[in-house]
């Protein structure tokens, strides 16, 4: 019983830690500047000068 909850303490650190390194990376991005929701692709057609996707 003991081993099953450090297994099942363990997922819930790494799944937290993923959370974190995604939220921060968002804000990140935010600072900067640049929409989080948008692919690289995206922002590079987008900071051309026809302006079209």
């Amino acid at each position: 019983m003991a081993v099953f909850l450090l297994d099942v303490m363990g997922a819930a650190a790494i799944a937290s830690a993923i959370v974190a390194g995604i939220m921060a990376s968002r804000l990140s991005r935010e600072m900067a500047g640049v929409d989080p929701g948008l692919s690289a692709a995206a922002r590079e057609h987008l900071q051309r000068d026809d302006g079209s996707l």
